[in-house]
C-alpha cells in the first residue's frame, strides 16, 4: 500500500470524512461522496463548496465518516495489508 496517506487511512478508520485533493494516493482511498470529497489540487472553491455542504448537513457528514470507517476496516486492516504484501511476495500462511 505504497503511496497511500497515512492521514487519510486514520481519518477514515476514526469515522471521519475526508477533503482530500484528486491525486492518486487519495483517490485510491476515498470514495467521492460515498467516503468524503475529492477536489482538483488548488482548487480552493471547489474545497470551499464541499466543507460548506459538510458542516451544512451534519447527518450526511457522519454517513461518509460511516462508510470511510467500514472502508478502512474491511480494504485497509493490518491483517488483509499483512495478508496482500505476503501474497505479492509469494508467501504462504497458516
Amino acid at each position: 500500500i505504497e503511496g497511500m496517506p497515512n492521514t487519510v487511512l486514520e481519518a477514515m478508520a476514526c469515522g471521519k470524512p475526508v477533503l482530500a485533493s484528486d491525486v492518486p494516493g487519495n483517490r485510491d482511498l476515498v470514495e467521492h461522496g460515498k467516503t468524503g470529497y475529492l477536489f482538483p489540487v488548488g482548487d480552493q472553491c471547489q474545497l470551499e463548496e464541499h466543507l460548506g455542504e459538510l458542516a451544512g448537513n451534519r447527518s450526511y457528514a457522519l454517513e461518509l465518516g460511516r462508510n470511510g470507517r467500514v472502508r478502512a476496516i474491511t480494504c485497509f486492516s493490518w491483517e488483509r495489508t499483512t495478508r496482500r504484501y505476503l501474497d505479492f511476495l509469494g508467501c504462504t500462511t497458516g
